[in-house]
């Protein structure tokens, strides 16, 4: 009892262990934050990973792709039971671009997927938009893309609201403000256009396919600017030659009718493309976009998204189409084509939100030149046959380890070779199988590295409060001789000594990790709103550097903190052991005339 007692004596009345509390508590803190950042950052790489990539992907090593893939699949199934589910994608480049916006260029990748088969082997349905439940597919229900329109127009006339609200200090420019709002209001423009060619979906396609009746008639009369020209010029030549009024008349109304039919035809030309860009392409020319393309949403600075290219809206997309077997690169030119957004999709990780854009797999199949091949002689008879880039697997485990998966990758590659001997065709393509972490092992290697060094570092750094736990325990044992003479005089025995001030290291290494962790959990729990306040108030983005995601993790693992809470205890007893030797070691008799 008289050592608990001791410590806590010595931990209230002695002013200069709150040193070497406030060193522990910084220390923990600094550990808690760094870990729960980086580990938070590994486990969002792979959840990623696993949610983009599925468990387990075949790849083509070249551009000519996997051939027979749907009997692959098939027997891949029956050869390995652990394979749930799997699907073909195809993977190709190209340039998004807008109607009516002639500057507006944006490479993108572009992959073709089969809906919903994509989201059983990936996570890609729970990064949607406008379909967060019920079934996927590339023609949702209108009213659905409605619905979702306008809870997000809603969402974006608050977002004005409290921007408008909101205090500027002497840091901000009014001209900030009123920018933002200005790109809000935008914004809202968009989002009610799209909602409108959503409700006209069907009296949009008539007016559209009436105006081409009218523009395919005008265009028959065979008026073109040219013809202009000529009656501009044939009527200057008769007046120049002072040609008799009634054939300068005949000229001029001759001019009037071409001028009157060109015009025509140009506001014809005009109103088609205007109800084009409003009319909602049939299944085969839908799109989901990443959210994060370019000009296409934003992020305010206080990190809410803010839609402009939603549902009902439309696009260009030019494919280079890279799957031809004859690949020259010579005569290379896009194929373009239409199409009608329907959804984003938004997996988190800005590098793929902000690059990929997703189409049906039939139409990438046949923008990039991977769709069979029929005989010009015999319709029926396929020549060359249908291509995919990828093949994506999910296993039947919920949480499969790493060696689990490897053992599941060798054999798929067993059950491709052997199918390859039933499909010589198969075997022309060199693939490779790899699990999600194999795929990105670089980066997460990367990540993990900068973790090990960042604890290293604040381990080396945490030593300090190590050694000014030892200073001041020393001090402590040399001020006190005299009472632990007095101690060991009433019987104390020398281990019980030692005991008092490993007891008080220990409690030094309790209450500064107590500090330390109710400070860094409160640090990381609030790491996002940190930021945006950091935005708001000095105009500085934690995220303008390059980071993988667009919130920082705030979540703080039970496991990290129980860790680094024994290792601080256990460095305030390892500060207090010489101390305590020495105390312990001291004689009765000389403790007592100590002074």
């Amino acid at each position: 009892m008289y050592r608990l007692f001791l410590c806590l004596r010595y931990l209230k009345s002695r002013a200069i262990a709150y040193f070497a509390v406030v060193g522990v508590a910084l220390c923990v803190g600094m550990m808690v934050i760094v870990v729960s950042l980086f580990t938070g950052f590994i486990d969002n790489i792979e959840t990623a990973a696993k949610g983009l990539f599925g468990d387990v992907v075949m790849s083509a090593n070249d551009q000519h792709g996997l051939e027979y893939y749907d009997q692959f699949i098939a027997q891949v199934q029956k050869d390995v039971p652990e394979v749930q589910a799997a699907a073909p994608y195809i993977l190709s480049y190209g340039m998004l671009r807008i109607s009516g916006q002639e500057h507006y260029r944006n490479p993108v990748q572009i992959a073709g997927i089969r809906l919903p088969e994509h989201a059983e082997v990936s996570a890609f349905g729970q990064g949607l938009f406008a379909q967060r439940s019920g079934k996927l597919t590339w023609d949702p229900p209108v009213t659905q893309l409605v619905s979702r329109l306008e809870q997000e127009r809603k969402r974006t006339i608050e977002l004005k609201r409290s921007i408008e609200a909101r205090e500027f200090d002497g840091r901000h420019r009014p001209i900030e403000q009123a920018y933002a709002i200005k790109r809000i209001e935008g914004a809202l423009t968009h989002q009610i256009e799209a909602v409108g060619n959503l409700r006209n979906v069907e009296r949009n396609r008539n007016e559209l396919a009436r105006l081409q009746g009218l523009l395919e008639e005008a265009v028959a009369e065979g008026v073109g600017v040219e013809d202009v020209e000529s009656a501009r010029e044939a009527l200057a030549q008769a007046k120049a030659d002072s040609a008799a009024a009634e054939r300068i008349r005949e000229l001029e109304s001759h001019l009037a009718a071409l001028e009157n039919a060109l015009g025509k035809r140009e506001a014809l030309q005009r109103e088609v493309g205007r109800y084009e860009r409003k009319t909602y392409e049939d299944r085969d020319g839908r799109i989901i976009l990443g959210l994060g393309i370019e000009a296409l949403s934003f992020r305010t600075d206080t990190g809410q998204v803010v839609r402009l290219w939603t549902p009902g809206q439309k696009v260009i997309l030019y494919v280079f189409p890279l799957g031809r077997r004859s690949l020259d690169m010579s005569e290379l030119s896009p194929e373009i084509r239409n199409f009608s957004v329907i959804d984003d999709s938004r997996s988190g990780v800005p590098p793929i939100d902000s690059a990929f854009v997703y189409v049906p797999f039939k139409t990438l199949q046949k923008l990039n030149h991977m769709e069979a091949q029929y005989s010009q002689t015999n319709p029926d008879k396929i020549v060359a046959q249908a291509r995919c880039s990828q093949i994506i697997f999910k296993v039947t485990r919920d949480d499969p380890t790493e060696a689990e998966l490897q053992d599941i990758s060798k054999r798929i590659r067993r059950s491709w070779l052997g199918f390859c001997e039933q499909f010589p065709g198969a075997a022309r393509t060199p693939v490779s199988v790899e699990t999600w972490r194999q795929r990105q092992h670089e980066l997460l290697n990367t990540v993990e590295a900068q973790r090990i060094i960042m604890i290293i570092i604040l381990g080396v750094v945490s030593i300090v409060a190590l050694i000014l736990i030892f200073v001041i325990l020393y001090v402590i044992v040399m001020q006190k001789t005299a009472d632990i003479g007095v101690l060991k005089a009433i019987g104390a025995s020398s281990m019980g000594v030692a005991r008092v001030f490993l007891l008080y290291g220990a409690a030094l290494g309790t209450v500064g990790a107590a500090i330390g962790v109710l400070v860094g959990y409160a640090f990381v729990r609030n790491t996002n709103h940190i930021a945006d306040w950091l935005a708001v108030k000095f105009g500085f983005n934690p995220f303008g550097f390059g980071f993988l995601f667009d919130r920082f993790p705030d979540e703080v693992q039970l496991h990290t903190v129980v860790n680094i809470v024994i290792a601080a205890i256990l460095a305030g007893v390892i500060g207090a052991l010489i101390p305590a030797l020495k105390a312990a070691r001291m004689q009765p008799v000389e403790a007592l005339r100590y002074e």
